[in-house]
């Protein structure tokens, strides 16, 4: 499945959030954009709180997780 959304993305950006608050405006943005896949990075801790408020917006773009670290990281993300 993966590898299907990224043979569709044209280019994907990698993004360290700041600000949790950010999260939806941007991934808002880049679907405005023709963008298809954008990833959230788990390096801050606006991170995981912003990929829940992304998909809880529904917005259309997918959403990939980096900087997975731990089990507990995946599991997170995966809720």
């Amino acid at each position: 499945m993966f590898e299907n959304l990224l043979r569709r993305a044209v280019a994907f950006p990698v993004i360290a959030l700041d600000r949790t608050q950010d999260a939806v405006s941007l991934a808002r943005c880049l679907a405005d954009a023709g963008l298809t896949l954008m990833e959230i990075t788990l390096r801050t801790a606006a991170g995981l709180p912003g990929l829940h408020a992304i998909r809880a917006a529904n917005v259309g773009i997918d959403v990939a997780i980096g900087t997975v670290r731990t089990v507990a990281d995946m599991r997170a993300a995966a809720r």
